[in-house]
């Protein structure tokens, strides 16, 4: 017996006394069964055969609007909910999400509403064969006797009269708002103050599951893991849309995924910018809409609904025409596709129990390696490091970060980079890294590395800024001689006297490169073209990013040779693989005290983009054959050590200026 049919027969005056008994009356008929009931096993949703289930679909308008506005919205309300559960078409949505508005209740009165629409919501799902969630869609402070009032005479009714319907599922408060913060103690208060709710619709539906979100527009998710509502059949929701930023995905619904059941009841996206479109909804599926899925691929066990499935309603998935709008703009044709790929994964319920379902992920992943320093300032430090591994072959979701003794992020298990700021200068902190894979399993040991910010200190030398780049025409350009000079005089190697050896380096930067000229002293030599490394030679190291590590760091810290009479230059031995040394422009000047080196150094070529304020580690080296055959001379700018080949750390601090 349809159950529409029969309440219509029904007056309003009677309702109340048969509104415990309409369920139980209408499951006389066994077609009238819906999907399997529902209920909460540990953080997964499962059917009375022990499988675990995870509902994917769409959320509705509003019935009553819906079908109010139909020649504006372009198609009856009915086939739009028959064409989001048909998979002839394409559309493979388990479950359809159908928020009352409160405006709706207030036109046409509650009554009404369920006789003549939400009867006809839940008997269309049945006969589709999918789930249906009823969400009170009220978007306002949860603090208030009017929303407790308005809420628990909502629920009083609608509860009883679907608490035998198997396939129906309750959203009790769709979007509470104020008053909110992001803190334990914000969620403790919205618990004490919802638990009286959950009660009252528990008494009239014992075995529905309860959707339930939480203030701050359903943000606080990851709280309940710890203060969980005490009834045991509640799943958790949250919205998020663009304004939530993927790097606070992983904390803020990830991480609570792997201990409670949760339900992303809105999400959605619209990349157009007008008038009437919330700014928090405004974003694109290159960067928000596929990031997001990818995301929420690695959390198995998290159910979805995207919104909305309606051609007004934003952000929208159709056209007046109803044609599906994809693209970068639309979020309709990614949520298509990603229903059609995910639409038998833990689907369809009593298939498989889980009982008889392989046991995997009982091997956790292995830490993360090598981990890098890839830039270090005085109050910051950045870090990389390699993917971890599983033995089971299972995805790694989610990195755990500690600073010292405290853990200070969990990042998505695609991201795998972080910069700790409001850092002390010259202080020591250790990284540590864990995997957890989407099991929830973490490694059993910790990768580590520590890592010392820059000290406060001036720089040893400033380069200023080029009006114009300087000529490499084989002539020493004017430019250079309003340029500060900087000796090369230490010491490294001395095997024999030589009084008349030294020289000095300056430089220049704009948008494109580096400039640098050495000057040679060399009087002994001054007329020899040519000698090799071994003999007379200039080093250049560089170090852009200022990473300052014990080693050379593979990113872009570099040791380039300049052989005498050579206009190339060799990339030393350390120096990272993806040096483009046929880009460097090299020039030298004979002179007759030695030599000039002028040198391009293209910042393309060092993978930095300069500024104002850019610090970086340099050296300059001066080799010098004083008998033939061997390097027995070497001296420095900075530093007497002669590790700079493989160490960065003894470089000296430079800084761009204008």
């Amino acid at each position: 017996m349809d159950r529409r049919r029969f309440l219509s027969t029904v007056g309003a005056g009677s309702f109340t006394g048969i509104a415990g008994c309409a369920g139980l009356l209408n499951r006389q008929d066994p077609a009238d069964v819906g999907r399997p009931r529902l209920s909460v096993d540990g953080q997964w949703l499962t059917d009375p055969e022990g499988t675990r289930v995870v509902l994917r679909g769409v959320t509705t308008v509003d019935p009553w609007w819906g079908t109010t506005h139909a020649n504006r919205r372009g198609k009856d309300y009915w086939d739009t909910l028959k064409l989001a559960t048909d998979s002839d078409a394409g559309w493979h949505s388990h479950v359809l999400r159908v928020p009352i508005r409160v405006h709706s209740i207030s036109e046409v009165g509650l009554e009404t509403l369920l006789e003549e629409y939400l009867d006809r919501v839940v008997a269309l799902a049945r006969d589709r064969d999918v789930y249906v969630i009823i969400a009170y869609d009220a978007t306002e402070r949860y603090d208030t006797t009017k929303i407790e009032e308005q809420l628990l005479s909502f629920w009083d009714r609608v509860a009883p009269r679907y608490a035998d319907e198997t396939h129906v599922l309750f959203d009790m408060f769709s979007t509470p708002g104020q008053p909110a913060g992001d803190d334990r103690q914000t969620w403790l208060t919205w618990r004490e103050t919802a638990k009286p709710w959950v009660s009252q619709i528990r008494t009239h539906a014992p075995d529905t599951p309860i959707i339930v979100g939480s203030p701050g527009w359903n943000s606080l998710t990851k709280y309940a893991p710890d203060d969980p509502f005490a009834d045991d059949n509640i799943v958790y929701a949250f919205h998020v849309n663009p304004s939530w930023d993927p790097d606070t995905w992983e904390e803020a619904f990830g991480d609570p995924a792997f201990d409670i059941p949760l339900f992303a009841t809105e999400w959605g996206y619209v990349g157009e910018n007008k008038d009437g479109i919330p700014a928090h909804l405004i974003g694109s599926t290159e960067e928000w809409g596929e990031p997001f899925r990818d995301w929420l691929n690695t959390h198995t066990n998290v159910n979805w609904c995207a919104t909305t499935f309606d051609s007004m309603h934003q952000p929208r998935m159709f056209n007046e025409d109803w044609q599906l709008l994809g693209g970068d703009k639309h979020m309709g044709k990614l949520t298509k596709d990603w229903l059609a790929e995910t639409h038998t994964e833990n689907w369809p319920p009593g298939r498989t129990p889980d009982s008889d379902q392989p046991d995997t992920g009982n091997r956790p992943p292995s830490p993360p390696s090598e981990i890098k320093v890839t830039e270090r300032t005085e109050h910051s430090l950045s870090f990389t490091w390699s993917e971890s591994t599983d033995p089971d072959g299972d995805n790694i979701v989610q990195y755990r970060v500690r600073c010292n003794t405290i853990e200070v992020a969990l990042l998505k298990g695609a991201d795998r980079q972080i910069t700790l700021t409001d850092l002390d200068p010259d202080g020591t902190y250790q990284l540590g890294l864990t995997a957890v894979d989407e099991h929830g399993l973490a490694s059993t040991q910790e990768a580590t590395v520590t890592a010392t910010t820059q000290n406060i200190a001036e720089p040893r030398a400033t380069i200023e800024r080029a009006n114009e780049p300087p000529t490499m025409d084989g002539t020493l350009d004017e430019i250079w001689s309003d340029v500060s000079a900087h000796p090369i005089e230490t010491t490294i190697i001395q095997e024999s006297p030589d009084t008349d050896l030294g020289g000095e380096w300056r430089a220049l930067w704009d948008e494109s490169a580096l400039y640098f000229l050495v000057t040679i002293v060399d009087t002994e030599h001054a007329n020899d073209s040519d000698a090799g490394y071994l003999s007379d030679s200039v080093e250049i190291f560089i170090d852009p990013d200022n990473s300052q590590g014990q080693s050379y760091d593979g990113d872009n810290d570099a040791q380039i040779i300049f052989e005498r009479g050579e206009e190339t230059a060799v990339p030393g031995y350390h120096t990272f693989d993806g040096f483009r040394s046929e880009r460097v422009g090299v020039t030298q000047i004979k002179t007759t005290e030695g030599w000039h080196l002028a040198v391009t150094l293209p910042w393309e070529v060092l993978q930095t983009v300069p500024m104002v304020g850019h610090r970086f580690g340099t050296n300059i080296h001066i080799n010098d054959d004083g008998e033939g055959g061997n390097l027995n001379r070497k001296y420095s700018w900075f530093s007497a050590n002669g590790e700079a080949w493989k160490d960065p750390s003894t470089f000296a601090l430079v800084e761009l200026v204008e």
